[in-house]
């Protein structure tokens, strides 16, 4: 209700960046709470309002906001669209900040649609520029995406050394989440060599980090990997325990 009094004020004293701004905010509100397709709609409308006021830098914001809303739906093709023309936008009004965000997403919807050349691209390019506007949060995240690409591309080493990278990058700063990321891809990265103690090693700190954080996706995810090393090892009941409780 808030939102649509405040709509309807914006509206009524001819506030059109203002309605643009609450619509904007009840798409990312829908967003969270999981209503995609209504969520969509609050962007689509924010969008078209400030293409109309001729606004660049929140034109390219929302081209972003919709991107993620379409990748949550798993609309990769449009998702990847939506990013494409955020960083075009980006690039040419000079927001650094829109740039590396948009390019990030872009490079995560690239390696899940396979094209491991453009997104390990896009996240060497994102990590210096996060680096030099002092978001070390967004480096850390983006190496570990990249180290997931060089694991896919078969570069275990280079995947190992931007991993480390990540990890202490993430612990300088406390940062937990960054921190489980990285530990859960170095385990895959053990696991890939044959190396099932380090995988364990790392995917039982990964766990530990995760249990702190109370996170019941993630740790759901640490279990069931740990589920497939026990299998490796030829644990076969820890595996089946391990599976069990990742449900």
């Amino acid at each position: 209700r808030l939102y649509r009094e405040s709509l309807a004020l914006s509206d009524a004293i001819g506030d059109r960046r203002g309605m643009s701004a609450v619509l904007n905010n009840h798409g990312i509100v829908l967003k969270n709470r999981g209503q995609l397709d209504e969520a969509r709609a609050m962007h689509e409308r924010a969008l078209a309002l400030r293409r109309e006021i001729g606004d660049r830098n929140w034109t390219a914001i929302s081209l972003n906001n919709i991107g993620v809303v379409l990748f949550e739906q798993d609309h990769m093709r449009e998702a990847a669209r939506y990013y494409t023309e955020s960083v075009g936008l980006s690039r040419a009004i000079g927001d650094t900040r829109n740039i590396v965000r948009a390019l990030h997403n872009l490079a995560i919807v690239q390696r899940e649609s396979g094209e491991l050349a453009a997104a390990r691209a896009g996240f060497e390019e994102a990590i210096p520029v996060r680096e030099q506007i002092r978001d070390q949060r967004g480096a850390a995240i983006a190496r570990v995406e990249l180290g997931t690409v060089l694991h896919a591309q078969g570069e275990l080493d280079a995947a190992a050394r931007v991993l480390d990278e990540a990890l202490s990058g993430a612990r300088a700063i406390s940062f937990t989440e960054a921190e489980g990321f990285a530990l859960y891809q170095q385990a895959e990265v053990a696991l890939t060599r044959g190396d099932l103690a380090g995988a364990r090693r790392l995917h039982e700190a990964a766990l530990a980090v995760r249990e702190r954080r109370e996170e019941p996706r993630t740790i759901g995810e640490s279990r069931l990997a740990l589920a497939v090393v026990a299998l490796e090892e030829g644990r076969v009941a820890e595996a089946e325990t391990l599976a069990t409780a990742a449900e």
